[in-house]
């Protein structure tokens, strides 16, 4: 297949089933199609998802007449395609072809500028590069850095400096879920990292929450969501066999999870998937915290060492949750050293870079003399206090809540 085959197959595999923009919308921009049609019909496209239905019949009554012959024949076009892939391929051409045109600029400009010196040149390939990799060229003279910050402030003024975690001593003292941040959890297996998950996601009733799921399936999670709601255990939500007065319970926190925006995702580990899926729903409308769990499961191409590997994971994580300007929130195993002596650091297992590059770092051990209550210690706070939270489980231990500050 020709570019102009492809391209047809990319818009005619979204005519023949809408859903598939979404998995071509992180991709591919209107653009990147080389036709002039397939810009059009993308644009068109783009510009009535989520607002209408979209199908052969509504394009082509919404495209310009020049270009209707063009969209009757991408629904003819193979359509039982991945979408994605032939995305990529329109996109990549676009790439090559800005960076040809780009290049014989500046080989021009070699050719006519005698005063040009080598410094210039290489500023304007670096420029070509950062764009090329999807970073946006700001300036960074302190008078535009002024006036990004001073935006800034005028949206948290409006809608808040993040997201209330919905701890009432955290809130307290700013310690929120910020655009940008990387929160890592800690803690010895069973000692309730995912039931704080659970309990941090029930806190959070107006965000939109994405959770990666490495251990559970997506039933059991959802199953500790409603045994959160409900105090019926999630292991008897999960077999059917409640008692009336339960089901009826269950039944309604059901319709009231229901109605969240949360994403739950059990499938995938590699953390290059993770970002793009998190991409996806920012584009559908909008992300604000993605909860990992848990960090050690997850995996990147490339590497076979896991110390390189966590590292680079790490790294991936922060970067994403600037990206997108949300909350990445991972739950951590220790290492084993953890176990013989606490020396006061924070260390995960791994690498140390996963310490290193969290805003938020987070050790939860259970208390010797109350096995339902958990001290909840705040090791790193790159943008605040430290302090030391006591937790504890109601009597269904499906429940937490906060017993006040430890000293």
């Amino acid at each position: 297949m020709n570019l102009g085959e492809i391209e047809k197959s990319v818009i005619g595999s979204i005519m023949l089933n809408e859903d598939k923009f979404q998995d071509v919308a992180g991709i591919v921009k209107p653009t990147d199609f080389f036709t002039e049609s397939g810009c059009h019909a993308y644009l068109t496209i783009s510009g009535m998802y989520g607002r209408e239905p979209v199908n052969l019949q509504t394009v082509y009554m919404r495209a310009d007449d020049r270009h209707k012959k063009w969209v009757l024949e991408a629904s003819e076009q193979i359509t039982s395609v991945n979408a994605a892939a032939y995305a990529r391929i329109v996109a990549d051409a676009a790439k090559k072809r800005r960076i040809a045109k780009d290049c014989a600029v500046l080989v021009e400009k070699v050719k006519t500028d005698s005063l040009i010196g080598p410094d210039d040149l290489l500023h304007d390939l670096l420029m070509l590069y950062r764009r090329e990799l999807g970073t946006s060229a700001k300036k960074y003279d302190i008078a535009s850095a002024m006036l990004r910050f001073n935006g800034t402030v005028k949206q948290n003024r409006q809608s808040g400096l993040g997201w209330k975690t919905g701890f009432p001593l955290l809130d307290q003292d700013f310690i929120y879920y910020r655009p940008g941040n990387l929160w890592v959890i800690g803690a010895w297996t069973s000692v309730g990292k995912t039931a704080w998950m659970v309990e941090a996601i029930t806190r959070l009733p107006d965000a939109r929450v994405a959770v990666f799921s490495t251990e559970m399936t997506e039933e059991q999670n959802i199953a500790r969501m409603l045994a959160n709601k409900t105090g019926v255990s999630a292991n008897v939500i999960l077999s059917g066999k409640m008692l009336d007065k339960h089901e009826a319970m269950v039944d309604a926190a059901q319709s009231e999870v229901a109605a969240r925006d949360i994403m739950v995702v059990d499938d995938i580990r590699d953390v290059d998937e993770i970002a793009m899926q998190c991409r996806k729903m920012k584009h559908g409308g909008g992300i604000d915290v993605v909860f990992i769990d848990f960090i050690q499961n997850l995996c990147k191409k490339g590497y076979s060492k896991k110390y390189e590997m966590m590292s680079q994971i790490a790294i991936d994580l922060q970067c994403l949750a600037h990206e997108l300007r949300c909350t990445v929130v991972c739950l951590s195993q220790l290492p084993n050293s953890a176990a013989k002596e606490d020396a006061g650091i924070l260390e995960f297992k791994g690498a140390g870079e996963i310490a290193a590059a969290c805003d938020v770092g987070v050790l939860m051990e259970r208390a010797k003399n109350d096995k339902r209550v958990i001290l909840f210690d705040i090791r790193k706070n790159r943008h605040g206090k430290l302090k030391k939270l006591l937790l504890k489980f109601d009597e269904s231990w499906v429940r937490m809540d906060e017993e006040g500050e430890s000293a």
